[in-house]
Formats: C-alpha cells, sequence, structure tokens
C-alpha cells in the first residue's frame, strides 16, 4: 500500500512489487537511502525469487545500489 511521502524513487519500486506477477504477495518491503540505494527487506521462498526482487528493480532510473536483505524461508516455516 504506497504511502504518500515516498519520493519518486520509492513510488516506482513499489508499482514494480504491485504489479510484478511473481512478487504481488510476497512479503517484500524495502527502504530508500539517499536518492539512489535501495534496501530490500523481508521474506521470499526460494533464492529465485530473491534474485528476482533484486532483478525487477535494477533497471529503475535511480537505482544504483541495491543491498539484498531477503530471508530465504521455505513456504510454512516460521
Amino acid at each position: 500500500m504506497p504511502r504518500q511521502d515516498m519520493g519518486p524513487l520509492a513510488q516506482r519500486i513499489q508499482q514494480v512489487f504491485v504489479n510484478h506477477p511473481h512478487l504481488q504477495r510476497r512479503h517484500v518491503h524495502f527502504r530508500t537511502i539517499g536518492h539512489d540505494k535501495v534496501v530490500l527487506l523481508g521474506t521470499v521462498t526460494s533464492f529465485f525469487e530473491k534474485q528476482l526482487a533484486q532483478e525487477a528493480i535494477r533497471p529503475l532510473p535511480g537505482v544504483r545500489e541495491i543491498e539484498n536483505n531477503l530471508a530465504v524461508a521455505k513456504a510454512g516455516s516460521s
């Protein structure tokens, strides 16, 4: 759910995750640092999804650095 205080980069990233067919219902969150760094946070169910989340935002204008802190946990595990 987009917040109104998001900057332009954060809004673009949010749209990618909302519209991406493989990442829509995943627990992927992010933080922007400065104007060009993105930190991915949350949990996905495979290393493929972890990489997919990172590569989905890489081509966005303004993304220069991605810190991928997504945890990989099997579906149904705590």
